[in-house]
């Protein structure tokens, strides 16, 4: 079913209580919950996709910002803000806890657009350290900051409205573990 639409304004969640909304539970890609005032995404390595969460609302224009902590597991992740998602197409743009920044454009699952793996000191790595990541996906321009730092700039006009949220891949270990917290969108 479609996601419900959202007016224009301003949402934020800390992650207190369930009230944003959040898609939350375990699948074969791992688990999403709440604890300790945090989004906890857990994705296993042998995950087939990425573990993801959203508020459910659907949007065209989103600017969102997020801290995320890893806090379990390996360093060789990616933690992911995604926009304009409608099934397997979005908008995602990611740093990895071992010092990496990347996007995609998705469209049906495949990348159809892509900056690849990027080494960067902008990230700060390693368990427990905190990184805050904003994404403004307004119009045709996509951009992605980490620590404050722009990394992404782009134009695009591949995809036009969509959930957003939040995501985590592990790609070594058993599985990668992140507490999202202080989320904030403007659409």
């Amino acid at each position: 079913p479609a996601a419900p639409a959202a007016t224009t304004g301003h949402f934020e969640d800390d992650f207190t209580d369930d009230s944003g909304g959040w898609l939350l539970g375990a699948n074969d890609s791992g688990e999403v919950r709440l604890e300790d005032g945090a989004l906890v995404v857990r994705n296993l390595t042998t995950a087939p996709s990425r573990t993801h969460s959203t508020p459910g609302l659907n949007v065209a224009d989103v600017d969102l910002a997020v801290d995320g902590v890893l806090v379990d597991g390996s360093e060789d992740n990616w933690q992911t803000l995604f926009c304009r998602r409608t099934d397997r197409s979005d908008y995602a743009a990611s740093y990895s806890a071992d010092g990496y920044y990347g996007a995609n454009v998705f469209v049906d699952g495949a990348a159809v657009r892509s900056q690849e793996p990027t080494a960067t000191d902008v990230v700060r790595q390693g368990l427990g350290e905190t990184n805050h990541a904003r994404l403004s996906c307004v119009g045709t321009q996509i951009r992605f900051w980490v620590n404050d730092v722009l990394l992404i700039d782009w134009t695009d006009d591949t995809l036009d409205a969509g959930e957003f949220g939040v995501a985590v891949s592990a790609l070594g270990g058993d599985f990668s573990e992140v507490a999202f917290d202080n989320f904030v969108a403007d659409v």
